[in-house]
């Protein structure tokens, strides 16, 4: 008697909250005369899908698998006052200085490492924030998956943790 290998066909694995999604998009104004931000394969554009995502951007990317494409109008969240605070310019000596518009990894007072985007900077304050950049915009995002695989445990726990 012969064994007959399984024959079903191995479903493509897809965006859903605890996976890593590795795109290429541009995000542009509703007109879509400005870029935003975009990204390619060669610097793709990834993240994982969880209570940190917008929950209007997560919803535009539920369900779709490496190869697919989707275009679509988001309208993200509005930002949250509390994640914007003011910080004096010399927590910035023993690096390069910021200019508004960058963003940065610093740790958090438990020593967390957190995303952070420079608001504004002059010679005495800098005002940062933990939103999304793209808090409170309604723009036009074309979105193109290259992979999906499942978020590792460190991955959620750190993402856990980004939380608190």
């Amino acid at each position: 008697m012969s064994r007959q290998k399984d024959k079903r066909e191995k479903k493509p694995m897809r965006i859903q909250v605890n996976r890593v999604a590795t795109c290429t998009h541009i995000v542009t104004d509703l007109s879509g005369d400005r870029i935003i931000e975009s990204s390619s394969k060669d610097e793709p554009f990834v993240f994982l899908v969880g209570d940190n995502t917008d929950p209007a951007f997560s919803e535009f990317c539920m369900g779709l698998a490496a190869g697919d494409s989707k275009q679509g109008i988001v309208r993200y969240q509005e930002p949250d006052e509390d994640a914007i605070w003011t910080e004096d310019v010399s927590i910035f000596a023993n690096t390069e200085k910021p200019i508004a518009g960058d963003s940065m990894i610093i740790e958090d007072i438990d020593e967390v490492p957190i995303v952070v985007h420079c608001l504004y900077i002059d010679d005495f304050e800098c005002r940062l924030s933990c939103n999304d950049p793209l808090a409170g915009q309604t723009v036009r995002i074309e979105l193109n998956v290259l992979s999906v695989r499942a978020a590792t445990r460190r991955e959620i726990s750190r993402q856990i943790a980004d939380q608190d």
